[in-house]
């Protein structure tokens, strides 16, 4: 067995030496990129062929150059426009009849039944295949009537909720199936999808490689057969699990299809399925988009019913990553709610300290009057008053300056959150989505301004307790003191005892203001008290006294 598995190893590196390479995905999404941009011009060239062979029929005067020249078309429109490939088809119906040839007219109706069913369009297949008399069929009408009834039964099996209809159609598909593959050749795309399926079933993997290796070198590269066989392909890799291989394969079946103008995209919907479970949401929204300009234009029930699901999953993510920028808001609001209660706490402490000055003032102007006698030490004193005075004005500049600062940013950001507010309802209002994706997907607004919060809580910090720092380590063991940088911001260290420094104590409020959780703070400030001179348990009032001596 091992030597088996061996042999089909060797054989896979040696068939298929392009998936030995280096696979650069990135590469192949923009290939596809490039062919979904210039899709227009690929299905340009489509659109000549079907107007140079309308033109063809329009001339024509023979029955037979008729047929062959509505057969054309079908097959031109098939994978472009539903409606007229059925038209086309129905036409060649309608001629073989007027010819009198019994069995052409009954193979196009099985072809047209067939075509129904890829579509998703089960009760018109079933009118077609049941308009069709069996008694005289060639052995190909009779392969395409038991392939008719296989594929409607596979799909009806695959589509049913029932569990009962999914055993009944099951056991009719099987019974077709068997009968089919009598007539296949095995050079037949029906014989290697029909195999292919039925070894992916039985989970022989390996196998239904090899298989599909055999079927790949008999397609032409850029042909709508190598589209199918690729996606085939990407299905056996999907099945080992082999990620790399797999978004190769889809995306390389995805590039043929767009450059071939095919509208039904089977191979698009399954990247863009990938891509969504991957979490790459804004490239799946995009091939998604696509696909569905593409299914509105081909006009087949079976990709709507695909897309749907699809496109509700894209939508419950960006309504996710909608909520995640509200709930960045509100902590943003929290966090200039805090703001705004610092400043008030400054203007407090600065009241507080001129109501300190003016008792002072009283003081020493009631000791002036009693000690006379001490006039050369009360000049020395009021020199050294005045000094004071001086350093305490420039205190209070400094704090009416911060305290100006902050209340303007905290209208600033309540100004930002109310336009951000009308702006997302808005877009909500006119359900314009993508606007409102690519206005909130951006994170670097959030981190600018937790940014500019930092750095000005720092900077008013410092003018208010210059020595903050100093008084901090001493309190400290050498080994743990703490050296901040030359940029002149606070680590969070020093933010924590700062914020304590100012009354607020409680955790969870200092892990709001610093954007950590709670746990985080508490053992950043074990760690620190550990780390004390004195008493841990008496370190954080020693850390409130500093700055009033």
């Amino acid at each position: 067995m091992k030597l088996y598995t061996f042999i089909l190893v060797f054989l896979f590196g040696t068939i298929a030496p392009t998936e030995a390479q280096k696979i650069d995905q990135d590469s192949m999404y923009s290939v596809l990129d490039n062919a979904i941009v210039h899709s227009t011009e690929h299905l340009q060239k489509r659109i000549q062929r079907i107007h140079l062979l309308e033109s063809q029929l329009k001339n024509s005067s023979n029955i037979k150059l008729s047929y062959f020249l509505c057969y054309k078309l079908f097959q031109e429109y098939t994978p472009y426009i539903h409606e007229r490939a059925c038209f086309y088809l129905s036409q060649c119906i309608n001629l073989a009849e007027k010819m009198k040839d019994k069995q052409d007219a009954d193979i196009c109706r099985l072809r047209l039944a067939i075509y129904y069913i890829g579509a998703g369009f089960y009760k018109e297949a079933l009118y077609f295949i049941r308009q069709t008399d069996t008694t005289h069929l060639s052995p190909e009408g009779k392969g395409l009537y038991l392939r008719a009834y296989y594929q409607l039964y596979n799909e009806l099996s695959y589509y049913t909720p029932n569990h009962v209809l999914k055993v009944l159609y099951d056991t009719e598909k099987t019974k077709y199936e068997k009968a089919m593959m009598t007539y296949l050749s095995r050079t037949e795309d029906m014989y290697f999808e029909t195999h292919e399926l039925e070894l992916m079933s039985k989970k022989q993997n390996l196998q239904n490689l090899r298989l599909n290796t055999q079927w790949l070198h008999q397609v032409k590269k850029g042909s709508h057969r190598y589209a199918l066989v690729t996606l085939f392909r990407y299905l056996s890799y999907k099945a080992l699990r082999d990620t790399t291989k797999m978004m190769y394969w889809i995306t390389e079946s995805a590039i043929t299809d767009a450059r071939d103008g095919v509208m039904d995209q089977g191979s698009m919907w399954e990247l863009a399925n990938q891509l969504m479970l991957q979490g790459h949401v804004e490239r799946a929204y995009r091939y998604i988009s696509y696909l569905s300009n593409c299914s509105n234009k081909f006009g087949s029930r079976q990709r709507s019913w695909q897309i749907t699901p699809l496109l509700a999953n894209l939508a419950n993510k960006y309504k996710q990553e909608s909520e995640q920028n509200s709930h960045r808001l509100i902590i943003s609001f929290s966090a200039l709610s805090i703001l705004f209660l610092f400043a008030l706490l400054l203007l407090g402490y600065t009241i507080k300290q001129r109501n300190r000055l003016s008792d002072a003032r009283n003081m020493l102007s009631g000791s002036n009057q009693k000690l006379y006698s001490f006039n050369q030490q009360l000049k020395q004193l009021n020199i050294q008053l005045e000094q004071s005075n001086s350093h305490l004005a420039d205190s209070n500049r400094v704090k009416e300056e911060y305290i100006g600062r902050f209340l303007e940013l905290c209208s600033l950001y309540i100004d930002k959150i109310d336009k951000i507010r009308k702006r997302t309802n808005r877009y909500i209002k006119n359900k314009q989505y993508e606007e409102l994706y690519q206005a909130t997907k951006d994170n670097s607004l959030f981190s600018n301004n937790i940014d500019i919060l930092y750095k000005s809580f720092d900077t008013a910090f410092i003018h208010l307790f210059p020595h903050f720092i100093e008084d901090f380590n001493a309190l400290l063991k050498p080994e743990v003191r703490i050296e901040t940088s030359k940029d002149g911001h606070l680590n969070t260290t020093i933010r924590i005892f700062a914020l304590i420094r100012l009354g607020i104590t409680d955790s969870s409020k200092i892990a709001e203001f610093l954007h950590y959780s709670v746990n985080t703070i508490y053992n950043y400030r074990a760690r620190t008290k550990n780390g004390a001179i004195g008493n841990r348990e008496e370190f954080e009032d020693q850390i409130k006294e500093i700055g009033l001596k």
